[in-house]
């Protein structure tokens, strides 16, 4: 059976469309696009008209893709920007009534599942204990577990867009402002920190569009290749120098670096700070990246009857 999955997060939209049997998953179609739904909510508290219609246009388009491969049933899910609105129903009405597909917004406990879940898939042998890491826009969740199911979740409020919208001000990224945003993020991810870190949890996995990016311009990917971001191993001290690399850099600049969208190269300092963070409390020195994430998760989530999700009617 082919069914497909939409994340419509605080930064990007992506669709994934995969082949279920009773072994797993078989990608067929991914598609990504940066809408940016998030941009001014930690503002405003509201959804912008502009990055409604990106959005929106983004999930029509993924939707009419979907249907074109063969999918028999669609699931999507919206994350922290849409959780955070005050009109985040104004983007699930536009969709419901332009698709025909009903969007869930998730809660971020539910959405630290699903990422876990999508890992734990793609992972060809997966740790006995095992801890992921996915850095959103708006949020980051943080999961410890196994095969035999999580152990330990939390969402927290940090996000790539959050933390550079509430700290990061200047072009380029100054110090003084990093080093406050740096502190604020580790107070935030302590008490997850705490549970789940090297000692408990010796393997670190990391998904999203942050992760997948940090492995891109480690290997300077001018062209994006899922086989070689999906299992690669970064080292702290390696992200550590991405890291010293971009902020040196005006967003103009940045932008032409090999292996990063120019979309996200306002937001990728942040971004890849959180993961910095995390790696520095927890003791890890390794993060393997991860190309199966939330996406997978939700389709098989619902393949399996284990997840709530709402499927196109």
């Amino acid at each position: 059976m082919l069914a497909a999955a939409l994340d419509i997060g605080t930064i990007s939209t992506r669709l994934l469309v995969a082949s279920v049997d009773a072994a797993g998953l078989t990608p067929r179609r991914q598609a990504m696009t940066i809408t940016r739904l998030g941009e001014g909510v930690g503002r405003t508290g509201e959804l912008q008209a502009a990055a409604i219609d990106r959005t929106a246009g983004a999930v029509r388009e993924f939707c009419a893709q979907a249907r074109s491969c063969g999918a028999e049933r669609i699931f999507a899910v919206a994350t922290s920007a849409a959780r955070d609105a005050h009109n985040g129903h104004v983007l699930l009405e536009r969709i419901r009534a332009e698709t025909g597909v009903a969007v869930r917004i998730i809660p971020g406990s539910e959405e630290a599942e699903l990422s876990f879940t999508g890992v734990l898939i793609g992972l060809a042998q997966p740790a006995p204990s095992l801890a992921v890491i996915d850095v959103g826009g708006g949020s980051t969740e943080l999961i410890g577990g196994g095969p035999d199911g999580i152990r330990y979740r939390q969402s927290v409020d940090a996000g790539a867009v959050r933390m550079t919208e509430g700290y990061l001000h200047r072009d380029p990224v100054d110090e003084t402002e990093y080093r406050v945003m740096t502190e604020a993020v580790g107070r935030l991810l302590q008490p997850a920190v705490a549970q789940v870190n090297r000692a408990a949890y010796p393997v670190l996995a990391a998904v999203g569009g942050t992760a997948t990016t940090a492995a891109a311009i480690r290997q300077r990917l001018a062209v994006y290749d899922p086989a070689k971001v999906h299992g690669f191993a970064l080292s702290r001290s390696e992200l550590a120098a991405i890291i010293a690399e971009l902020k040196r850099l005006p967003v103009a600049v940045r932008r032409t670096t090999p292996g990063l969208q120019p979309e996200r190269a306002d937001l990728i300092v942040a971004g890849m700070a959180i993961i910095e963070q995390a790696m520095q409390s927890g003791g890890w020195d390794t993060v393997v990246i991860s190309e199966a994430d939330i996406l997978h998760g939700i389709i098989w989530s619902n393949m399996q009857g284990t997840a709530p999700g709402v499927v196109e009617e």
